[in-house]
């Protein structure tokens, strides 16, 4: 996995995601991530870089839960400097997020582990086929659609992501119907930089109020390396509007 990969997706922040604050039904979120030994991606404060890892235990006697060493290696070394992490994880198929204030820093037999107290705050979310996650007006992120990326057919702006597509808006002349499938796109997406991903139109509506055409599209022919960069993205989208809730 290279620095710009993530093993999940982020949890949207629809206006009904759901604060968890209890202490049981925290213990049993986290619960069914040990018990499903599935992997969770982990943030680090004022960095984009994401790392794998999964919780490996929660002890309910002393209120903690341990992470296992994080990769790419460079993720170790990195949270012992900042000591400091956010967890995302998907028990069930729902998005979970919290984080967590590492308390000890130890190793067995070669690899390294975290614990840290439980947390006292959770986000969970709902269960959907995508998370999708909106893209406000003051970030500038062109689609561009064609059969090559030097031959663009129309130039549009991202609205919204998620590993399955995307929503954007075009000038109201642009040729875009339904149905249409694009080889040679350029997306833009914040955070990460341009990609070439393949496009279908599902579709294409005319706002004439606003003299624009909104657009949903969805990806085909998805590489892993796309849809990792992809998921990245929403990540930190995500994640900035995540700091902009719990700012209010």
């Amino acid at each position: 996995m290279d620095q710009k990969d993530q093993s999940g997706v982020w949890l949207t922040l629809q206006q009904n995601t759901e604060v968890v604050e209890e202490r049981l039904r925290i213990i049993n979120l986290i619960k069914q991530l040990v018990d499903a030994h599935a992997l969770v991606t982990v943030g680090l404060p004022g960095q984009d870089l994401t790392f794998n890892s999964a919780i490996v235990d929660i002890d309910t006697d002393r209120d903690t839960l341990t992470l296992d060493e994080l990769t790419p290696r460079e993720g170790h070394e990195r949270l012992k400097l900042t000591g400091h992490c956010s967890v995302f994880g998907r028990p069930k198929g729902v998005g979970v997020y919290f984080e967590v204030d590492i308390s000890e820093f130890g190793e067995e037999n070669g690899i390294a582990y975290y614990r840290a107290p439980l947390p006292s705050l959770a986000f969970y979310g709902q269960k959907r086929n995508h998370y999708r996650v909106h893209v406000g007006l003051g970030t500038q992120a062109a689609v561009q659609l064609g059969d090559v990326p030097q031959q663009a057919l129309a130039t549009g702006q991202l609205r919204d992501l998620s590993v399955g597509g995307l929503g954007a808006v075009f000038p109201l002349t642009a040729p875009l119907e339904s149905g249409m499938q694009f080889a040679g796109c350029t997306l833009d997406l914040p955070g990460v930089g341009p990609i070439e991903c393949e496009l279908e139109i599902r579709f294409a509506r005319r706002n004439e109020e606003q003299r624009h055409l909104i657009v949903g599209a969805e990806f085909i022919n998805v590489t892993p390396r796309q849809q990792r960069a992809v998921q990245r993205s929403v990540y930190m989208l995500e994640r900035d509007e995540l700091r902009r809730r719990t700012d209010r």
